[in-house]
């Protein structure tokens, strides 16, 4: 019985580890919801869509999305959408939210930059 709760516990660790992306070597991690939101910006998913999809409001995913701008990092200059398509995590974001949300089909990343 203990062994069986060892490892449900494990699997529960790894599970929530795989709900976050580290972006930073100071620790800072995307989360869940940062995560989805940078997602459905990808798709070209307004904040009021994406809120209705996530069932969250438009203020909760403004702050997702200043939030993970703020863990990125990018230049003063540059846009979320821009930082985020040149961003070493993108596969990982664009997986995470296909894994979410496999209805959702993702936009063509040439198609975006074009």
């Amino acid at each position: 019985m203990l062994n069986i709760l060892l490892i449900i516990i494990s699997l529960t660790k790894r599970l929530k580890n795989l709900e976050k992306i580290q972006v930073s070597n100071d620790g800072a991690v995307l989360t869940r919801p940062e995560i989805l939101c940078l997602y459905f910006l990808l798709q070209g998913k307004t904040a009021k869509a994406t809120a209705k999809i996530l069932d969250i409001s438009n203020r909760t995913v403004e702050d997702h999305l200043f939030n993970a701008k703020r863990k990125l990092k990018p230049d003063p200059e540059v846009k979320l959408f821009s930082a985020v398509l040149n961003s070493p995590f993108l596969n990982q974001i664009i997986t995470f939210g296909k894994t979410c949300y496999p209805d959702i089909q993702l936009l063509d990343k040439n198609a975006i930059i074009d």
